[in-house]
This record gives C-alpha cells, sequence and structure tokens, in this order.
C-alpha cells in the first residue's frame, strides 16, 4: 500500500505517481492512498479525479479527502508500506518527517528542500522530477527488497526524532 499525503496540485507531481503506480499495478496488486485537497480553484482537484476515474485501476486509487494532523492520518501512516512524494516543486514537506516517524518509508523526488529532509539510500530514496519509469522503480526497490526497506525504516525513525520537538 502506497501513500501520498499533500494538496492534489499540478506542481505535486500526482500525474507521475499515477503513471508509475499503473506501470507496477499491472504487474502486482498494490494500492495507492491519495490524501489531501486544493485550497485553490483552479480545478486540479477534479482533474486528478478525472484521470482516476480513467484508470482501468480507479478501484485501488481511493481518495482519503484532507486529513487534520492527528489519530486518522497517523495510522494511514502506520498502515501503508511506502510514502511518496513526487513533487516538481517543494519547500521542506513536513509528511516526510512524519512518515518516517510512523515506520512508513519515504521515495520522493530531488525537488526544492526535499533533499534536505531525505538523504539518498539512508532514510529514503531520492529519483529525478518528472521521471515516472525512476520512480516506479524506486516504489518497486522499497517493496521488494526487504534489507532495504528495513534499513530506510530504522534510519527514518531515528532521524525523525532528531528533527521532532518531542523526542
Amino acid at each position: 500500500r502506497i501513500l501520498f499525503v499533500g494538496y492534489l496540485r499540478p506542481e505535486k507531481g500526482l500525474d507521475y505517481l499515477l503513471d508509475a503506480f499503473e506501470t507496477l499495478r499491472r504487474t502486482r496488486p498494490l494500492k495507492l492512498t491519495l490524501v489531501g485537497g486544493s485550497d485553490r480553484a483552479t480545478g486540479s482537484e477534479a482533474l486528478l479525479r478525472e484521470r482516476i476515474g480513467r484508470s482501468p485501476f480507479r478501484d485501488d486509487i481511493p481518495l482519503a479527502g484532507m486529513l487534520d494532523f492527528g489519530e486518522p492520518l497517523f495510522e494511514l501512516y502506520r498502515s501503508h508500506d511506502l510514502f511518496v512524494m513526487p513533487s516538481l516543486s517543494e519547500g521542506t514537506p513536513r509528511t516526510l518527517v512524519e512518515a518516517r516517524a510512523f515506520g512508513c518509508p519515504v521515495v520522493a523526488t530531488r525537488a526544492g528542500g526535499i533533499p534536505s529532509s531525505v538523504e539518498h539510500e539512508v532514510n529514503g530514496l531520492l529519483v529525478e522530477p518528472r521521471d515516472a519509469a525512476s520512480l516506479a522503480a524506486a516504489i518497486e526497490r522499497v517493496l521488494s527488497d526487504e534489507s532495504l526497506r528495513t534499513r530506510l525504516i530504522d534510519a527514518g525513525i531515528r532521524g525523525s526524532r532528531q528533527r521532532s520537538v518531542e523526542h
């Protein structure tokens, strides 16, 4: 189970995540949960919903809507196997720390401040933005390499504790 948490906007790279998901879903059972909404009247959320509606795997892509910081969101981090941040443009999203704090390994793009939070091959995997094939390969690596997955989870938990006010 793959998780995305963030605004449902074009700059979040969700089209690339959907392409990567569809590629992987053709060969294995997967779910992609999207948490978030759009705070702007751009129509981007409606376009995303249309795109998902056209997907042959639409039943495996639930939209959870906006969730406040709290137990329902924490349970999603705990219950998913991987957190993906496919951004094209980004600050330093706190969701990367949140995911790792709950033992959810991270795959993200080298966009904006993400590399200041995710160290490639240490506490997550980084790929170039706008590259669905590389994103799919990184997702597959984390899902299929248990040794890598365990290393990323352990380093992610340790690192998130260092970045948290509450240790």
